[in-house]
């Protein structure tokens, strides 16, 4: 069950996308040694560790509290670290400082002591004071110094092994004023009170932290409690503010991020990503995609995991949209979350026959010209589904009718620069022919039967037509 989707899921990443799979004790080394065979063990980019100190069973010899969730690239060299802070890192962290500051003070094989001069003007970060002569602690000072309004007043020699000494002889070159480290960061030195030197650099703008152990994200028992308000029944969901978490990890770089989901389960995927794209702080028109076998319940009015998915989807695009009635962040249409169902069923196209199986008579009407290429039974709204499927048209696409034409039921379909007009009603009027206006880029597709022969020559010369 899980092979063939990881093969699949590997094949539709896209070269900086990631597979995160959630799993427990038992089966995770097995899972491990499968990820590693399908992505290669170079695409391996941390097993989270999730507490769940919500879900503990107490009858349990050793109380678990924790569950597994691996993760895997599909290219490493394209994978980008996150941008993301644990939630648990306190405010007062020095994460959320303007500057990284770091002593530079650094002895060892690698940083063999050197006497390092200071300038008259170097910076200091204390306004006024004096420091001796030492050699009991790093730094050695060699000379008295003595600061003035935050700088040095007389030059004074300082001895010790430096992790920055190149950085720090440049910026005393260029005259103590900030300069661009290896990685383009704005860098400065200060001497501090203690004697030492503190390097700092200007934090990036795309501050990340992310930890392998991820604790607070709420518990199981939380989300089955707002489903029951919402009449809906679901053992052990996950939390949403763990998949919500999980995406503002990876996904939140990308405002036009698609998220595919194979085991949909209560649909948390879905509802954590209706909310962060309505969130202000990381607004977008992410995409999920769920998959959910139609596997029963309990529930009378929602009998299936998948209907009860579907029903949770609903639910949360109303919630979440009360959630930001009062919130300065703009609501439009644009931006109102929305979903479509499919369910995986048989083709409208006659299935070619192996001769092997026996059936002859089937593949002698299948080519058989005259013989209709469409099954019988066929239902518009399916084949529609279907010819989008082919031309490459994403299911989400907007289809809306040709008001121009009035005998017949043409869509219009418009998708990454192209428009293609789809009728399959029986018969193609002239009329209806006359009122299509066809661009260079244009596709009309229809039911073979529905054309004239001379209608197909007109069209087919253009390139406009293709038919079924």
């Amino acid at each position: 069950m899980m092979y063939p989707r990881l093969h699949l899921a590997r094949n539709l990443l896209r070269e900086d996308g990631v597979l995160l799979v959630s799993i427990n004790d038992i089966e995770g080394p097995k899972l491990r040694m499968i990820l590693d065979e399908i992505f290669g063990a170079a695409s391996f980019v941390a097993q989270f560790v999730w507490n769940n100190e919500g879900n503990i069973d107490q009858q349990s010899k050793v109380k678990g509290v924790h569950e597994y969730i691996l993760c895997y690239t599909r290219n490493p060299d394209k994978f980008d670290r996150p941008v993301v802070i644990d939630p648990n890192i306190e405010e007062t962290s020095k994460l959320f400082n303007d500057e990284i500051e770091n002593s530079i003070t650094k002895n060892g094989p690698a940083n063999p002591p050197s006497t390092i001069n200071l300038p008259k003007g170097f910076p200091a970060v204390f306004d006024k004071g004096s420091i001796e002569p030492r050699k009991g602690k790093w730094p050695h000072i060699l000379d008295p110094i003595k600061v003035n309004e935050s700088k040095l007043v007389r030059s004074a020699r300082v001895h010790s092994g430096w992790s920055s000494k190149n950085l720090l002889e440049l910026f005393i070159k260029n005259g103590c004023v900030p300069i661009q480290d290896s990685e383009g960061k704005e860098t400065r030195f200060a001497l501090t009170q203690t004697g030492a030197i503190y390097g700092y650099k200007k934090r990036s703008e795309s501050q990340g932290h992310v930890v392998s152990v991820i604790r607070n994200v709420g518990t199981t028992k939380q989300n089955s409690s707002m489903l029951a308000d919402w009449g809906l029944e679901f053992d052990y969901p996950k939390p949403l503010l763990l998949i919500q978490y999980l995406l503002e990890v990876f996904a939140a770089h990308d405002p036009n991020a698609m998220v595919l989901d194979f085991f949909a389960g209560s649909a948390t995927t879905a509802h954590s990503l209706i909310r962060m794209n309505l969130a202000a702080r990381i607004p977008g028109q992410r995409q999920f995609i769920l998959v959910q076998l139609p596997e029963p319940t309990d529930n009378k009015n929602f009998p299936t995991i998948s209907k009860m998915a579907q029903e949770r989807v609903r639910c949360a695009i109303t919630h979440e949209l009360e959630e930001i009635h009062e919130s300065p962040h703009p609501k439009d249409d644009a931006r109102k979350p929305g979903f479509r169902v499919f369910k995986l069923d048989q083709s409208c196209f006659r299935q070619w026959v192996d001769y092997a199986g026996g059936n002859l008579k089937e593949m002698e009407e299948l080519f058989d010209g005259h013989k209709n290429p469409l099954r019988d039974g066929w239902k518009k709204r399916d084949l529609l589904t279907e010819i989008l499927l082919h031309e490459g048209i994403q299911l989400t696409a907007p289809v809306r009718k040709d008001s121009a034409v009035k005998k017949n039921d043409l869509l219009a379909v418009e998708s990454n620069g192209r428009r293609i007009l789809i009728c399959l009603d029986d018969k193609l009027y002239a009329d209806s022919l006359e009122a299509i206006s066809l661009g260079e880029s244009d596709t009309l597709i229809c039911l073979d039967s529905a054309l004239t022969d001379e209608q197909k020559l007109r069209l087919s010369d253009k390139g406009l037509l293709k038919t079924i």
